[in-house]
């Protein structure tokens, strides 16, 4: 209903770029990457938020948002509002940190890093214009 800023952003170049299947040794290295990000989210994941002290905050939504929340805390699909986006606001850092990460490594390989200035539009970008 809402998109994601990443599928806009990708899903254009997607249609242009063709990857190729990883080597062996390649393979083991990109399911190490993708376990660390597995481990990341099962330590900070709802089913472990209980055990986790809370800080109380105030956040402001659209009333259509947090309908959809309800919604899906009514159908079982999240323990609460909260548990629902302290869940999106975790895997947003966690898609962040493999952004950080991935841009990293491709810059290594095509010529050097990101300008402040080009670090700074990338990120309104992924977060859909909100600093």
């Amino acid at each position: 209903m809402y998109g994601s800023a990443m599928t806009h952003i990708t899903q254009p170049m997607m249609r242009e770029v063709h990857v190729p299947t990883p080597q062996p040794a390649d393979q083991r290295r990109i399911a190490d990457f993708l376990w660390q990000g597995v481990r990341f989210a099962l330590r900070e994941s709802m089913v472990n938020g209980m055990d986790t002290p809370k800080a109380k905050i105030t956040i402001t939504l659209r009333p259509e948002v947090l309908a959809d929340i309800r919604e899906r805390v009514t159908a079982g699909q999240a323990r609460s509002v909260s548990a629902y986006v302290e869940h999106a606001i975790v895997g947003q850092l966690a898609a962040e940190a493999d952004f950080d990460s991935l841009l990293a490594e491709l810059l290594a390989e095509t010529g050097g890093p990101l300008t402040d200035q080009e670090r700074a539009s990338a990120r309104r970008v992924l977060r859909g214009g909100a600093a």
